[in-house]
């Protein structure tokens, strides 16, 4: 058993901010929450659990989690171009093509697993390679890590590149092969992955319908209008659909694990039938200003039941981290006209990266906070001294050292909107440390 002792802050099952304070959580020796709350009684319950104390002046918040990213553009953060069709054809093709290689595969799945990990991130919906053998590296990472993990093969077969291009005879195999070796395995699961549909051929779609109507356990991720100009080519290559959600629907591609990524220029005809269908969708605000894509609106989604997680989106995305991720969020939202805009709360926050993303996946049961029978997965939020965050914490801090909790709600809103990269000092997965900040 473990007993951790510290400020456990979380959103609660009624949506409300949650504040331990000065509390303890203890696990078992399988990662699990079995116990939080008071710490005398913590110490009377379970005498001969390991101690672990954070340090003054932190607070722990639940993993956060993920729901649009890709593996192969881990190192291309930052490669600018005017719109999302250049940027793919001038960037993200010539990049995903090097992951072909084994050895440089195996180097970046690790690379980037430790990226998710060091910024806070403890599951996450991945789009993986289009290379099976990358994309195992990928899985193999996550289950060393034994991180909550859902990603699969990114399949397309045109308008792309080449070398990046199957067609569903030849791809279907390697996929049912890598859902019997990995799905489902410990906290991995599998995901069938289109690129958009812009770059899958009526029949690469129907056969992804197919797959998913064998197994109801597994996921879809995709794309959704993203930019106008992507719309466009949707109604070209599919004159005989209504909208771009058709496109995916006429092969029963909606089901409540379809998670749609960006949906900024989403009609209501289109949300409505996503909220029928209790699909999900990934925001991925800083991603959208870096593209020019466009502003999402929470409140279209919310009026029709549709689920809101968060998705960095690297690489289109500018970071890994979550938490600014949010920051971006709030100020895209400030941008909206008043009488469209969401306001986000640090409540608002705390939920779209941890809960909200939990429930998108149909994970809710298993992570999302801090919740009897819930893995331990969680992060401590610890500035590095001398940083302009350390000296805020420092003013809310009480006579003891410990950060009052009245100031909770302050310092996350504080943290999104001036996030620095040291703002995490540890993550653990299942109660166990796997990343740990170089001391201050």
């Amino acid at each position: 058993m473990l007993h951790f002792q510290g400020t456990f802050v979380d959103i609660s099952p009624s949506g409300t901010l949650r504040i331990h304070d000065q509390s303890s959580l203890v696990c078992d020796a399988q990662g699990k929450i079995t116990w939080i709350g008071d710490t005398a009684e913590a110490k009377k319950r379970f005498p001969n659990a390991t101690l672990h104390t954070f340090q003054e002046g932190s607070f722990v918040l639940p993993g956060f989690v993920d729901c649009h990213i890709h593996f192969p553009q881990n190192r291309i953060i930052g490669a600018v171009e005017s719109d999302l069709l250049h940027w793919l054809d001038h960037h993200v093709w010539p990049e995903e093509r090097k992951y072909k290689d084994e050895a440089f595969s195996k180097m970046m799945a690790q690379e980037f697993v430790h990226n998710l990990l060091s910024n806070g991130t403890t599951a996450a919906l991945v789009f993986g390679s289009q290379f099976s053998s990358a994309t195992d590296h990928l899985f193999e990472e996550g289950l060393r890590q034994q991180m909550a993990l859902v990603t699969g093969l990114t399949l397309q077969d045109r308008h792309t590149h080449p070398e990046l291009e199957y067609t569903a005879r030849e791809i279907r195999p390697h996929i049912e092969s890598m859902i019997s070796k990995w799905h489902q395995k410990e906290r991995l699961r599998y995901v069938v992955t289109s690129r958009f549909s812009p770059a899958c051929s009526p029949s690469l779609l129907k056969m992804m319908g197919e797959i998913i109507k064998q197994d109801s356990s597994l996921y879809f991720q995709t794309h959704i209008n993203e930019s106008h100009a992507e719309i466009e080519w949707v109604k070209q290559l599919f004159p005989e659909c209504e909208d771009y959600l058709a496109s995916y629907e006429q092969f029963d591609l909606l089901t409540s694990r379809s998670v749609f990524a960006h949906s900024i220029h989403t009609t209501e005809h289109e949300l409505k039938r996503m909220g029928q269908h209790q699909c999900s969708v990934a925001h991925c605000p800083s991603s959208n200003a870096f593209l020019g894509s466009g502003s999402f609106s929470f409140k279209k989604h919310k009026e029709h039941d549709v689920q809101i997680a968060m998705g960095s989106d690297v690489a289109a995305g500018v970071s890994f981290s979550l938490w600014r991720e949010m920051g971006h969020a709030h100020l895209i939202q400030m941008r909206l006209p008043e009488e469209e805009r969401t306001f986000l709360d640090a409540t608002q926050m705390l939920s779209s990266v941890t809960i909200d993303g939990a429930k998108a996946l149909r994970l809710d049961h298993e992570i999302g906070n801090f919740e009897s029978g819930k893995w331990a997965d969680f992060i401590v939020f610890h500035p590095s001294k001398g940083r302009y965050l350390s000296k805020r914490f420092d003013e809310c801090k009480d006579n003891s050292g410990h950060i009052d909790p009245k100031y909770i709600q302050k310092l996350l809103f504080q943290s999104a909107l001036s996030y620095e990269d040291d703002m995490i000092s540890h993550t653990f997965v299942k109660g166990k440390p796997v990343f740990q900040r170089e001391c201050d």
